[in-house]
Parts: structure tokens; sequence; C-alpha cells
């Protein structure tokens, strides 16, 4: 019996015999299948990466034999090596004591595609030979390729997580959207009336005044509401009579008031309104008849009872645009309202409180009128404004938490009107001074 190095140093040789051999002949063809010295010598499945135990026949059976690269000169392993009739126990299997790492043999052109790493993540399917798309969510049809592979599947290592990292995780898809909660608070309703005295240089007015007030709470994700107020005003105007000028019997004001404030907690806001519509008496009806006005105040709280708004009011009449506003709100206690603010003061003592209801006495003061385009006399169109200062003395009513944000449910008022006049653009000279009269205002939720 032969030595096993002996066997393994005529093996070395013969492998060195066949490297020369190899290299001086230009053309090297192994045979297509090499057949099976023994039924247990089966290649291991493709990929397994290992060999058959040591001591047995590792012949490639024919249907797993590697592909062919041309028939060699001689092949050690064969049952008749180099073409002669040697037989392969001269030889004997192979004996490995490290068995070397197996690839897969590349596939063939045509073939399907191997199933590389991974298998697609669940929901993702994609045919051989395809480009797979990740389908978008509910309602989002973007059909965009997430990758450009020819596999039809993903070579290994570029299989994307369920969530691949992205500027966008959570895709285009469109966000739900719906309108805002919106909270109707009330309808409201105010009654003017300015006596007329009976003179020619007097005017009469009887203003009824009708809105709807509602509120979108936590407006642009400020926490405060923004209040939205459509409003319908008839005017009724007596006088002044001629030569003093004249004036249609009515005119009509259709507007919508915006108003806002930042969060009244906090040491510094602000407060904003517009107020947009047409003032016409509707025989006269042109671009100035559309008057758009607003205001924007800054806060500052100094102390917990004091603090000091400084701003702007918008008012667009045709002789007066702007005001200044300016004031200091001091509450000293909880029965006490001082707003020393122009250019509508207000001083408020609390006197009793009346089942739910607490009832408040206050001096005040406003700038009043308005403007609008309307027809005189002979049909001629003109702009007028009606200018004058309003001082009053009022009881109001309300819930304490309400009447601290200004809303009230009713009140009754007794002024005194002064510093009248009527402004007429088209006829300036016809422009004159109103005499002074009384007025009486009542509202409710106003």
């Amino acid at each position: 019996m032969e030595h096993p190095l002996a066997k393994l140093v005529l093996a070395v040789v013969l492998v060195v015999t066949q490297a020369d051999m190899a290299v001086s002949q230009p053309t090297v063809r192994f045979p297509d299948t090499a057949p099976s010295a023994s039924p247990s010598g089966v290649y291991p499945p493709q990929g397994t990466g290992v060999y058959p135990p040591q001591g047995t026949s590792g012949v490639y059976p024919p249907s797993t034999a590697p592909s062919t690269l041309g028939t060699p000169a001689f092949d050690p392993y064969s049952a008749n090596p180099g073409g002669t009739s040697s037989p392969s126990s001269l030889i004997g299997p192979p004996s490995y004591t490290t068995p070397p790492v197996l690839t897969a043999p590349p596939p063939a052109y045509g073939t399907p595609p191997p199933a590389y790493g991974t298998p697609l993540p669940p929901g993702i399917s994609a045919a051989p030979n395809t480009v797979p798309v990740y389908p978008g969510g509910a309602g989002d049809t973007l059909g965009a390729p997430y990758s450009q592979s020819p596999y039809g599947v993903y070579p290994p290592g570029s299989v994307p997580s369920a969530t691949p990292p992205s500027l966008y995780p959570s895709g285009l898809a469109p966000v739900p959207w719906s309108l805002p909660s919106t909270q109707f608070l009330t309808p409201r309703a105010r009654y003017t009336w300015v006596d007329s005295a009976d003179s020619f240089d007097s005017l009469g007015i009887n203003d009824f005044d009708f809105s709807v007030l509602a509120a979108f709470p936590n407006f642009l994700f400020s926490t405060q509401p923004l209040f939205v107020a459509p409003s319908f005003s008839l005017h009724l105007w007596s006088g002044p009579r001629a030569p003093a000028g004249d004036l249609p019997g009515r005119a009509y004001s259709a507007f919508v008031d915006f108003g806002w404030s930042s969060d009244p907690t906090k040491a510094f806001g602000g407060e904003v309104g517009a107020r947009t519509g047409i003032f016409t008496d509707f025989e006269t009806l042109n671009i100035n008849s559309l008057r758009i006005m607003g205001q924007g105040l800054f806060r500052v709280q100094t102390t917990p009872t004091t603090s000091v708004r400084a701003g702007v009011i918008y008012i667009d009449r045709n002789d007066l645009k702007l005001l200044p506003a300016f004031g200091l709100l001091w509450t000293p206690n909880a029965q006490t309202r001082f707003d020393v603010f122009f250019p509508h003061p207000k001083l408020a003592q609390h006197l009793t409180t009346l089942g739910n209801h607490d009832l408040w006495w206050y001096v005040g003061g406003e700038y009043g009128g308005g403007a609008w385009t309307v027809k005189r006399e002979g049909d001629v169109g003109d702009r007028i404004d009606i200018n004058d200062i309003r001082l009053f003395l009022g009881i109001e009513w309300g819930q304490a938490a309400l009447l601290q944000q200004g809303r009230r449910t009713g009140f009754v008022e007794l002024g005194w009107v002064t510093d009248r006049e009527v402004v007429y653009v088209e006829s300036p000279l016809e422009t004159h001074s109103l005499r002074d009269s009384w007025m009486v205002r009542a509202g409710w939720n106003y």
C-alpha cells in the first residue's frame, strides 16, 4: 500500500504538469460532462459551498457539470486520464483539508435572472426583467420607479428598507384638509338716533346696524381666535335743508369686519383689525363706494394691571384718512376698567350683579360718522363725509368673563354729538358745519 504522502506528491506533480501543458497549447477544452465514479459522489447543491466528505468520490454528475471551456488534454480525475487506459484507482478521490468557497457561476445569456439578497419588501412585486414600482398611498398615483435595476429584482446590497431614507419619508400623498371649526357666537343689533333739531343746519340720523359674529379658534396656530362679523347698516337722514346743502334720504353700508389679538397673558402682543365693504345709496355706485379700513396696535404689559397700546387706525374717509391710536389700559381691580385710549376712550365701573350677569356703568367717547357715495338733487353724484365727536354715558350688562373681552349682552347710552360737519368732495364750497345734537343708542350683543 502506497503511503498517503506519496499520493499527495504525485497529485502535485500531475497538477504542475497539467498547468505546463495548458500554457503551451493555445486552446483547452474540457469535456461537457464528467462521469461519476460513484453514485454517492453527487455534486452538492449550487451555492452551498460544501464539498463531499473526505474519502468519497467528488466527481460532478452530468446534470451539475461546470460550464465547458474546451476539451482538456489531460484530466487527472477522469476514468481515462489523458486518453489512456489507466484506471481511476491510480489517482483516487481528492482529499481536501480546507474546502474552498464556491461561488455561483454567472448566468447564461437569456436565462431568468437570479434572485439575489433579501426578497422585495411586502407589497412590492416585479416580474423578471422589469423595473419595480413603489405604489403610493391612498389616492396617490405617482408610479415612479424606485430603482432602474435591469434584474427585475434588487441586486446584492441594493434592496431598500420599507421606509428608505428620503427628504419626505411619508411620501407626497395629499394632506387631509378640512374647513376650520367655526363658532357662530351670536347675531347682533344696534340702533342709533340723533335729533334733527328741526333746523336748516342740522342733520337727523337713524342708524340700524345688524351683524353676525363668528369666531375661528386657534387662528394660524396662535391659540387665539379670529373674529369675523358680516354686517349691514341702514342710514336714514333728514336734512340739512337748503341753502346749507342736501343729502339723500337713505344710504347703506355692507361690509365685513375682521379682528384678531394676541394672547393677553403675554408681556408683548398686538391687535389687528380690518373692515372692507360697499358704502353707498346704490344710486351712485362706483369704485369710490368701496372702502377698506383697518387698524394695527402694539401692546406692552408694563405691570400686572397696566398695559400700553399704540398704533394707527385707517378710516379711509374723504377728508381724513389716518388717525393715530395710543393710550393706557388700567385695571386696578376686578370692578374697575379705565381704557384711556384715543380715539375711543372708555372708563367703566362695576355697579352690581344680577343673577349671572354683571351691571356696569361707563363714560366714553368716539370719532363718529362715515363716508358714502350718494346722488344729490339734480342727479349729481358726489362723495360725502359725515364727521362728528360723540360723548356718552351708558350702562352695559353681560357675563363677567365676556365683559372682560369687550363682549356684552346689551347696553343703553345717552350722549352729546358735537363738532359736526358734512363734507362734499365734488362740491367743496357746500361743505359746512352742523348744529350739535343729542344722541340715544342701544344695542344687543354689540
